[in-house]
């Protein structure tokens, strides 16, 4: 990620006896199967630029880091590959304690982190250490957080046209961080004692306008929470061609619209929350949980085809997950026989329109959620996914950290 010198080369690549054809802006035509070239795009979108995201023709999306890869639930392999390639300075920035209580104290914001950033490593340790997120995503979920990094950039160049730079829009400032010992489970036929020993860790990709965090408890469970995600513009107009109409979040905004426009005026009365629209979210980081119980309007007291509303905008955030942590989070968002879905309560605030802000929030006994639009014209966008039982697979009793100032 970041600012890559772009090669001169056009024409074909002959890899093996599939092809890549990188023409002036990078676009990629691609003959065979998506498996057969999986590891040659890598490297060759990782060393040729940025900025361009095509479909191949059997279906394999690319974009900036590679094209959309299959699912793989196992991240310990990646995990341990990646640090045992790193020389021991790089291992080192990497790689820290899974009791360090920088672990806990994930961001949004702009700015370095711990970690070891993506820009400094070479295109296949690049593309090994976001293997590793990649694993846990879908292709939905994939492509957007590649988005995520293509806006930053985009965000840079549009201050610098519009004559007033702000680097601060930095795409090279994003880190992955590697917190515990990442272990292959044991066999399932092993002894208790020994299907018992692995350790917790966690795998983080971060930077401005993302956090992802995947942790594997001692069973083997991956909690993928917090997830957040952010977006400006909330849809690019101008831009490179190969950005135009993005709406990175689009899909989420979409079905909270489409739930809150499902209301019967009564139905909003219960549902809007008490004073102005919040400027961000609310359960930023070190402010995971809710104090007292849920505002809003309950799932119990929505008709049948407004459930399903709800249930789709849940679909939309562990869609961005691959398959089976996508059915394991809805299972656990909606509760044994969804049983967690009637106590779920779906509160907003501000104006059912795109153009004005607005703030949608979902909040049951297995799940946090919320999504604004604030800030800007409005066209900033923040949303983020909490399991209330215990983010980060520690403690559920909240932890006390101070307000801090900051800049989305």
């Amino acid at each position: 990620m970041g600012t890559r010198a772009r090669s001169p080369v056009s024409g074909a690549v002959l890899l093996g006896t599939f092809s890549l054809t990188l023409g002036a802006c990078n676009s990629i035509s691609i003959t065979g199967t998506g498996s057969e070239v999986e590891a040659h795009v890598h490297t060759a979108l990782l060393a040729n630029g940025d900025d361009c995201a095509s479909q191949g023709p059997d279906g394999v999306t690319v974009h900036p880091y590679g094209p959309i890869r299959a699912s793989d639930p196992a991240p310990a392999p990646q995990t341990q590959a990646l640090l045992s390639s790193l020389e021991p300075h790089a291992r080192a920035l990497a790689a820290h304690s899974f009791g360090d209580p920088a672990r806990l104290t994930w961001s949004y914001l702009r700015g370095p982190r711990p970690g070891i950033a993506l820009s400094s490593l070479d295109p296949a340790t690049r593309a090994q250490a976001l293997d590793i997120f990649q694993s846990q995503l879908s292709d939905r979920g994939d492509l957007t957080i590649a988005r995520v990094i293509a806006l930053e950039a985009y965000l840079r160049q549009r201050s610098i046209d519009r004559g007033a730079p702000d680097l601060t829009f930095d795409p090279t400032m994003y880190f992955v961080s590697v917190w515990g010992e990442p272990a292959a489970l044991p066999a399932i036929d092993a002894p208790l004692e020994r299907r018992d020993a692995a350790a917790p860790w966690t795998a983080r990709l971060e930077g401005h306008h993302l956090s992802l965090n995947f942790t594997t408890d001692t069973d083997g469970t991956i909690r993928p929470t917090p997830l957040f995600v952010g977006s400006q513009p909330e849809e690019v107009t101008d831009g490179p061609e190969h950005l135009k109409g993005v709406r990175n979040l689009g899909e989420q905004q979409d079905a909270f619209f489409a739930l809150a426009r499902s209301l019967t005026s009564e139905q909003l009365d219960h549902a809007r929350l008490p004073g102005a629209v919040p400027r961000d979210i609310v359960t930023g980081p070190g402010r995971e949980r809710l104090e007292g119980p849920p505002q809003g309007l309950p799932a119990a007291a929505m008709t049948d085809e407004q459930r399903a509303l709800l249930r789709a905008v849940l679909s939309q955030y562990a869609g961005l997950l691959e398959a089976d942590l996508r059915d394991q989070s809805l299972h656990d968002m909606l509760g044994e026989s969804e049983s967690a879905l009637a106590t779920t309560h779906f509160a907003l605030a501000g104006e059912i329109d795109r153009t004005r802000p607005h703030y949608f929030r979902l909040h049951g006994p297995t799940l946090i959620i919320e999504f604004d639009c604030s800030s800007g014209d409005p066209d900033h966008l923040h949303t983020v996914w909490h399991d209330p039982r215990g983010g980060l697979a520690v403690d559920p009793l909240p932890q006390h950290h101070g307000a801090h100032e900051h800049t989305p």
